[in-house]
């Protein structure tokens, strides 16, 4: 028979603590778990995993274990082998109790009990797997399967329109749609597109996290949008009509006269659609930025200057 490595099954050092233990033989049954893990050596993963823990998990267990592998090193060290260590002084007390029958079979004939523990286990522990529980469900009692979460990454304007994204899960490829309106850090669920139930349970949902970009031009508040327009100094004095690009296209609009720089226009229902209805909307905040003339010629400055001293006499 050879020594059974638990801490080694268990990815942990000798030194690990309880909770370190525990939390690694949970990682590793959860992900070793036949019902989740189809691969065809999990089961075996699985089982020699539960045995890791029930010795581990247990101080009365783990002290008998210690003791046995700290002997066991030393045999080595000698140049002693599995074959003549003497296995018999760590044997569980139920094996010393067989009968004379049992007792004169060989070591191999011992150890093959072929049972769902190791022959290294039920040798020294004997065949009860008591102690801590195995990460087992009874396979009448069905559980639904764990979400599937991941990240989608839109667009301002895909936001606006809505848009779609072809997602990849479970060795599957499915269509998602986004509808206009939808929020950054916004949480969408698509029920039973997770992972696969055990025991007959349903599938685990689809969580999408949605993440929209920032837009270099538009600014957004819920379900407003904010745009700051150039206009030139001349239709902000005397009005006038001018067009602009918003989301949801073209838009002319008339700008008051004597509008003062930075100014701030409401327009009505041409901002976000709103999630729940996209026909309704949010609305669009313009603000006006002055854009002064450049490249004046002698004639406009002229112009300019007299504007300025009609202004000086206005103000007397």
């Amino acid at each position: 028979m050879d020594f059974k490595d638990y801490y080694k099954v268990l990815g942990v050092e000798k030194t690990a603590s309880d909770a370190d233990i525990k939390k690694a033989y949970k990682k590793l049954a959860k992900q070793h778990h036949p019902d989740i893990n189809k691969s065809p050596d999990a089961e075996r993963k699985f089982k020699d995993i539960s045995e890791a823990y029930n010795v581990l998990g247990d101080p009365e267990k783990r002290r008998k274990y210690d003791t046995i592998g700290s002997n066991f090193q030393s045999h080595r060290q000698q140049g002693g082998s599995s074959d003549n260590f003497n296995w018999s002084d760590y044997f569980a007390q139920n094996q010393g109790n067989q009968s004379n029958q049992r007792s004169r079979q060989t070591m191999n004939d011992i150890f093959d009990n072929g049972g769902s523990v190791s022959d290294f286990f039920s040798s020294i522990f004997g065949n009860s797997f008591g102690g801590k529980k195995p990460f087992t469900k009874p396979a009448s009692s069905p559980k639904k399967g764990e979400d599937y979460s991941t990240n989608v990454e839109i667009t301002l304007e895909e936001a606006f329109s809505g848009t779609s994204r072809l997602l990849s899960l479970n060795n599957e490829k499915m269509e998602v749609k986004f509808k206009p309106g939808v929020k950054n850090e916004q949480l969408l669920k698509i029920s039973g597109k997770g992972y696969s139930g055990t025991g007959g349970g349903q599938n685990g949902d689809l969580l999408i996290k949605i993440k929209v970009t920032e837009n270099s031009k538009f600014e957004r508040n819920d379900d407003d949008l904010k745009l700051e327009v150039h206009i030139d100094v001349f239709t902000l004095m005397l009005g006038g009509e001018v067009k602009i690009n918003t989301l949801g296209g073209y838009l002319k609009i008339a700008i008051p006269a004597e509008s003062q720089n930075g100014k701030i226009m409401k327009l009505k229902g041409q901002g976000m659609p709103k999630y729940i209805d996209s026909t309704s909307r949010g609305d669009l905040y313009i603000k006006l930025t002055a854009k002064l003339p450049s490249k004046l010629t002698d004639k406009e400055k002229e112009l300019i200057q007299e504007l300025r001293e009609l202004s000086k006499t206005k103000k007397k």
